[in-house]
C-alpha cells in the first residue's frame, strides 16, 4: 500500500512512517520539516507542505491507498491544525476515492460521556481547552464523511518500547492515563491496514 502520513516529523509520526516502511508499505511523508524525519529508504517520498494548504495536501493524497494523521499541536500556531487540516485531508480523499483514514485525537476530547478520564488528564484537558476544543471539532468533521475513518484518542504519551495495549470504544479509559506512542503508531496502522475499528471513535491505554 501506498499510504500518506500527515505530521510525519513529529514523535508519533516519525514512528508511524518507520513501521510502515518496516511492514513493507510505500510512504508519502507530508511534514513541516523535512530534516524533523532523519529515514532514508527507496520506499518513503518526502513532501514538504502544511496541512492548512489545501492544494498541498490534494496533492500528498493524489494516488495514496490510506491516511494517517499524526498533526499535532505547535506553539507556532496560533490556531490548532487539527480541525482546518483534517477538513483539507477529507476533501482531497473524496476527491481521490481515497477511504481508509486513521487519526490521533485525545481522551476526553469526544462528546461522549468522560465519568472513565482520569483526573491527571481533566487537567491537562483544561490547561489544553483551545486545543481540545479543536480536537473535538476534527472528530464531528470526521464522524459526518463518507470516509472508513478511525479516530484514536490516547491518554498522556511517552516513549517506551511497544507492548500490550487495550483499545475501547470509548471517550476514556478507566486507568488509562498512559500511551506509549509505539503503541498509538501501531493501533493506526492497524486501522488503516487491516481495517480495524473502522467508522469508530476509540481510545487506547498501554498496559
Amino acid at each position: 500500500m501506498l499510504i500518506t502520513v500527515f505530521g510525519a516529523g513529529g514523535q508519533t509520526g516519525q514512528l508511524v512512517v518507520a513501521e510502515l516502511l518496516d511492514k513493507g508499505h510505500s510512504v508519502r511523508a507530508f511534514l513541516r520539516d523535512p530534516s524533523k524525519l532523519a529515514i532514508a529508504n527507496p520506499h518513503l517520498e518526502l513532501v514538504v507542505g502544511d496541512a492548512r494548504d489545501a492544494a498541498a495536501v490534494n496533492a500528498a493524497v493524489e494516488g495514496a491507498d490510506a491516511v494517517i494523521s499524526t498533526l499535532g499541536a505547535s506553539r507556532k500556531d496560533k490556531e490548532p491544525v487539527f480541525a482546518a487540516g483534517t477538513n483539507n485531508i477529507i476533501a482531497a480523499m473524496l476527491s481521490h476515492d481515497c477511504r481508509p483514514i486513521s487519526v490521533i485525537s485525545a481522551q476526553g476530547a469526544g462528546t461522549e460521556s468522560d465519568s472513565e478520564l482520569s483526573f491527571m488528564l481533566r487537567v491537562l484537558r483544561r490547561l489544553l481547552g483551545k486545543t481540545i476544543l479543536n480536537m473535538r471539532q476534527m472528530e464531528e468533521e470526521l464522524k459526518t464523511c463518507d470516509l472508513d475513518w478511525t479516530i484514536i484518542r490516547p491518554g498522556g504519551m511517552n516513549n517506551d518500547p511497544l507492548g500490550r495495549y487495550d483499545v475501547v470504544e470509548a471517550n476514556a479509559i478507566k486507568g488509562g492515563g498512559r500511551t506509549r506512542r509505539a503503541d498509538l503508531a501501531d493501533a493506526l496502522i492497524l486501522a488503516v491496514t487491516q481495517g480495524k475499528w473502522a467508522r469508530k471513535a476509540v481510545s487506547i491505554a498501554s498496559r
